[in-house]
């Protein structure tokens, strides 16, 4: 019969090591340890050369402790699940130590779970605090570019966030480079003009002065309107404003 190494997390009974970190401890026991990470194989595995072999106590040093006990937890049940899986900020930090304690499964998973709701931030503060946070702590390209990536897109919303707007006044090349960024959102912009016929409900996508009277309904053909139109005015993407010209427009 296999042996339930999850019944055995934090469990006093047959522990022969405790790890310490941030005045935490956990119970645990080196064969869960030692068979399930290289890293702890190599620093109090049989083999081990470090004096950590014959310590009944080993301190985790430089860990984020949520991440930490999370790099445990995992080592007993191996399951990456659980209620913090949307904490974009501790699943950075899990991803981070996961790397430090050679569990690249688990790192991947992490790092996954981070990319995908830290890059749905809305708010404004919110955006730019998530932006400053994984700047600070990030290591990698790949996570840093979802801060550039968050940056980008929200630029404009950013521009209205007075931490955002104290942070590019006390340095005249941030506030160019985001000038400069600023601009090239505007230039990958279009104006649209969607206007809906009051008459015949029928849709075209063009300049106000430049609608039709003369519209044509399937089934029906042309029919002439009143020319009285709702007009809905917006700026978007270019490759957006080509998809809406293709569903409105007529040839």
């Amino acid at each position: 019969m296999a042996l339930n190494t999850a019944a055995l997390y934090n469990q006093p009974e047959y522990s022969d090591v405790t790890i310490r970190f941030s005045n935490r401890e956990i119970f645990c026991h080196k064969v869960v340890l030692c068979t399930s990470s290289e890293y702890f194989k190599k620093l109090c595995g049989p083999g081990s050369q470090f004096v950590e072999r014959q310590q009944k106590s080993i301190e985790l040093k430089g860990d984020h402790p949520d991440a930490a006990e999370a790099i445990l937890r995992y080592l007993y049940t191996k399951d990456d699940n659980n209620n913090q899986d949307h904490e974009w900020a501790l699943q950075l930090e899990i991803s981070k130590t996961a790397e430090k304690y050679l569990l690249p499964d688990l790192a991947a998973i992490a790092n996954k779970k981070f990319i995908s709701h830290a890059s749905v931030i809305k708010e404004p503060q919110a955006v730019f605090d998530a932006i400053m946070h994984i700047r600070e702590h990030a290591f990698s390209d790949q996570d840093l570019a979802v801060a550039s990536e968050l940056e980008k897109k929200h630029l404009l919303a950013l521009m209205k966030v007075d931490d955002f707007r104290q942070l590019i006044s006390k340095d005249q090349s941030l506030m160019w480079k985001y000038l400069d960024q600023f601009a090239d959102t505007i230039r990958g912009k279009v104006d649209v003009f969607l206007c809906r016929c009051a008459d015949c409900a029928s849709a075209v996508l063009r300049s106000p002065a430049t609608l039709p009277q003369k519209h044509y309904i399937p089934d029906s053909g042309f029919r002439t309107c009143s020319g009285s139109y709702q007009t809905c005015h917006v700026m978007v993407a270019k490759s957006d404003g080509e998809i809406l010209q293709k569903m409105y427009e007529r040839k």
